[in-house]
């Protein structure tokens, strides 16, 4: 999959600075792309222009060959009623009625004895878990998730890193934003980083590895070079 960005415009409203102006970039998607910057940089902003969840105030994003795309998007917090239970969330955010919900993956997360509980008895990870197993239990053709390891514990990390290599080896593509290292090195097949001059530049893990040895030494060379 080609994703082409041409000429975008974006800002905020009420924003006093743009957050993208005059972007022109294409990339090749296979796999896992992880997109990397410091905060601010607009890795989210990037997530929702290319989920449509806000459109570019110029130019357009394009992706080839099929440009109608189902795309899925997983923001990094939010989606969630509080006075539904864990089960009657997942089903709604599915689309299930009479369906049941995909135990697998419930379990996956760990999420078989919280499925009667409400979301203000949950924690902060618990609740990261319940908005994954319902993102996942949706097919789409392009899945971007936005700092989704964000509050997980180590054993739902790991879970993650699992459910992201089978989408991956169904032949699905993924878009991640992470600041996580582990993520970027054990997932990536590819790696986009927004430059604090919110120039984009793309580079595959494997030659990232041959030119710098590891993401750590890639970032202090050229970063801020």
């Amino acid at each position: 999959m080609i994703i082409n960005f041409d000429s975008i415009n974006y800002a905020y409203p009420g924003a006093n600075q743009p957050v993208f102006q005059g972007l022109s970039f294409e990339a090749e998607i296979d796999g896992v792309t992880s997109i990397v910057g410091d905060n601010g940089s607009g890795k989210t902003t990037l997530l929702r222009l290319m989920s449509q969840v806000i459109y570019p105030t110029a130019g357009h994003i394009t992706y080839s060959p099929n440009n109608k795309l189902k795309i899925g998007y997983l923001p990094s917090s939010g989606g969630l009623h509080s006075h539904l239970t864990v089960r009657e969330s997942i089903k709604l955010r599915v689309g299930l009625i009479r369906q049941d919900i995909d135990a697998t993956i419930v379990e996956s997360f760990k999420l078989q004895e919280l499925l009667d509980r409400k979301h203000h008895a949950l924690s902060r990870g618990q609740l990261q878990r319940v908005r994954l197993a319902a993102f996942f239990m949706q097919t789409h053709d392009l899945y971007l998730l936005d700092e989704p390891t964000t509050g997980l514990d180590l054993g739902s990390s790991f879970e993650f890193e699992s459910i992201i290599s089978a989408i991956k080896s169904s032949g699905r593509n993924i878009i991640l934003a992470t600041h996580n290292v582990n993520e970027i090195e054990n997932l990536s097949d590819q790696i986009i980083t927004i430059s604090p001059s919110k120039q984009l530049t793309a580079c595959t893990l494997s030659s990232l590895y041959a030119n710098y040895g590891n993401f750590k030494q890639y970032w202090s060379s050229t970063y801020h070079a």
